[in-house]
């Protein structure tokens, strides 16, 4: 960019005013206060913003100054500029085969004053759709875009990187039960019997379930988060939170039971991280599911996995919308998840001591 400026200046008989340390070879108008940048830019028919890089999307605010004082930006930098302004709103160097060239268009410019002034018309007009688009989150501070960002990355949320606002997950962040007392949403729970499941032509049974409570319903309390399976075999709890559902299976007898949860992920895979740590992931959103104990997960169906029972134990189902924006993130864990995922293995703990 220095060399383009350096031909601007010796090569053409375009003035250019080089205010910093750099190719200074001016002063700065008189009673501006050259630490309020907008105030100088207001003083110049043009104002050469050009980049330190030239990378799509990369655009700084040498050119929105350029814009906020109301002079005309001459933009050297990234090759899709005019995709991020209004129309007709820049003098893109790259649309000139020579220094030359562009000078000679400039100096045009300062001679015409209707055609100086339709560059700025974009200005008295409703606002371009595409532009609002694209940089309506501008009206809101970046102080509040960012406390967004950190609640939708801390809890699971999808973040819209375009718009800077937060989206609704795919699958709606609530557990709900049927009114038989199992788990309706994000997941269909249902409990089998093991018992001669190995042996030829034998398939799972479904045992007996009872509930408290026989409302439908996606408000979870102390009466309704808890079922018995096969009389009282088994008792579940189910707790949620965040994007995150929590079955506690307390064993009272022995016995073998499958736990079969069908998810509305279109996935026929289920991605193993460790012994532990397993999801199904479509391209719209994972489910996660931790358990306390080493187990064999197996696959009955797409986005459906049976995990076998026979003792008390813990299973973690959670949440999220897939992250499309960063890369590789199919095999590993997101913030959110890594995060529930330590909370479950290593939840905190706290101690009474009587002194």
């Amino acid at each position: 960019r220095e060399e383009l400026v350096e031909k601007l200046m010796k090569t053409t008989s375009l003035r250019v005013d080089a205010l910093s340390a750099c190719l200074r070879n001016a002063d700065p108008p008189s009673q501006v206060d050259m630490a309020n940048k907008t105030d100088v830019l207001k003083e110049y028919l043009f104002h050469l913003a050009f980049e330190n890089q030239r990378e799509n999307d990369y655009i700084t605010e040498k050119l929105w100054g350029s814009f906020a004082a109301g002079t005309l930006p001459v933009y050297f930098g990234a090759p899709n500029v005019k995709d991020h302004v209004p129309a007709n709103s820049v003098i893109v160097v790259d649309d000139f085969e020579s220094p030359q060239e562009l000078a000679k268009y400039l100096i045009r410019l300062t001679q015409d004053r209707e055609l100086y002034e339709s560059y700025h018309q974009w200005r008295y007009q409703p606002i371009d759709p595409r532009f609002a688009a694209k940089y309506g989150f501008t009206n809101t501070h970046s102080t509040c875009r960012m406390c967004k960002w950190a609640f939708a990355t801390r809890y699971g949320l999808a973040w819209n990187h375009s718009i800077q606002e937060i989206d609704e997950p795919f699958i709606a962040h609530k557990t709900c039960r049927n009114k038989v007392g199992l788990v309706g949403h994000p997941f269909k729970e249902y409990w089998l019997s093991a018992d001669g499941v190995h042996d030829a032509g034998k398939t799972a049974k479904a045992v007996h379930v009872t509930s408290n409570d026989a409302t439908k319903t996606c408000k979870l309390t102390s009466e309704n988060r808890v079922v018995e399976i096969d009389h009282g075999a088994l008792r579940r709890k189910i707790y949620d939170h965040d994007g995150v559902s929590d079955l506690i299976i307390e064993s009272e007898r022995e016995g073998g039971y499958l736990l079969r949860l069908e998810t509305p992920v279109a996935a026929n895979e289920l991605f193993k991280l460790n012994e532990n740590v397993r999801w199904f992931q479509d391209s719209r959103s994972r489910m996660t599911f931790l358990t306390s104990g080493n187990v064999t997960l197996s696959i009955t169906g797409q986005g459906t996995l049976q995990i076998p029972i026979t003792s008390s134990t813990r299973v973690r189902v959670i949440t999220e919308n897939v992250d499309h924006f960063h890369r590789g993130t199919k095999k590993i864990p997101s913030y959110f998840g890594d995060l529930m995922t330590r909370d479950f293995f290593s939840p905190i703990e706290a101690y009474r001591i009587h002194t």
